[in-house]
């Protein structure tokens, strides 16, 4: 570093704590500027209900404090605010992603005014998580494939029932959950406004259909190398045989016993070519997955 630069960012480093501690720089007065969210319990009235919750629109890149797209002295003296407790706390005053805002996210802003480290730092992304239970007995499934429609992005619930994914900064996001053989008891989908603070409590019911008097449930996936659902292929387990939904879920109801689960169609090959399975009465059984080729 040039002994100009350091002098520079030491100089803008004692303007914004100066600025910090006389309460200047913040806007008209020394309050923290937030918009409080919306009640998250609230529901958009209508037969299929949708939960809507709202938190703060701000910026989506770290260390973009006033949302202008450019790292300004002001970026940095918002985080040392944020520091001290003067403003709310703001994920993407974390520039190093620690964990919570400090004096080295400031100086790392600063670095980036002077051009001594690159900017952008990185998007500054919001946790979105929730959980999918059954509707009477409210115990987790697992394997319910959570989609979001404007990302396109998936993912499943963990054997808790639990899921969670990142998205960009203000924006509002659908978010639904299908799994075969579960039909949604209440909200489909829930609408997601997010802004600066993560999303939680984004939870589902569903009714598993009830399984067979004998025998039981097998539910499996297809994937493609890349970890992504194929939908269109048949799995055939003895007499029955499911195709894969977009999700590349199949689901299928079987007497107890020893079946072979084979995939085919789509013009693929997958590995395995097929998969021994045991069926017992009242259980369901989740079959390892496939990859088509």
């Amino acid at each position: 570093m040039k002994r100009s630069q350091a002098h520079l960012i030491v100089g803008l480093i004692m303007l914004s704590v100066a600025v910090v501690l006389t309460g200047c720089g913040g806007g008209d007065s020394n309050e923290p500027i937030a918009v409080a969210p919306a009640d998250p319990t609230s529901k958009a009235p209508s037969a299929d209900p949708v939960a809507a919750v709202n938190t703060l629109q701000a910026a989506a890149l770290l260390g973009d404090m006033d949302g202008d797209g450019q790292p300004t002295v002001g970026d940095a003296i918002r985080i040392l605010r944020i520091v001290v407790g003067l403003d709310p706390e703001d994920l993407c005053a974390d520039t190093n992603q620690n964990g919570s805002a400090d004096v080295g996210d400031a100086i790392m802003v600063l670095r980036c005014v002077v051009g001594l480290d690159d900017w952008p730092i990185g998007e500054c992304g919001v946790t979105v998580s929730g959980s999918v239970t059954t509707w009477d007995t409210h115990q987790g499934v697992p394997d319910v494939t959570i989609r979001v429609a404007e990302t396109g992005q998936l993912t499943r619930t963990d054997d808790n029932g639990d899921y969670s994914f990142t998205v960009s900064r203000d924006a509002t996001y659908t978010v639904s959950a299908s799994k075969k053989n579960c039909e949604n008891f209440g909200a489909s989908q829930h609408i997601v406004v997010v802004g600066n603070t993560s999303v939680a409590d984004m939870d589902f019911e569903v009714a598993p259909t009830p399984l067979p008097p004998e025998g039981g449930r097998i539910y499996g996936f297809v994937l493609n190398a890349s970890g992504n659902p194929v939908a269109g292929v048949t799995v055939t387990a003895g007499d029955k045989a499911d195709t894969t939904d977009a999700s590349g879920e199949y689901a299928m109801d079987l007497p107890a016993g020893s079946y072979t689960a084979t995939p085919s169609g789509g013009g693929y090959s997958f590995s395995p070519a097929a998969r021994g399975i045991t069926v017992s009465n009242g259980q369901v059984t989740r079959v390892d997955d496939f990859t088509a080729e």
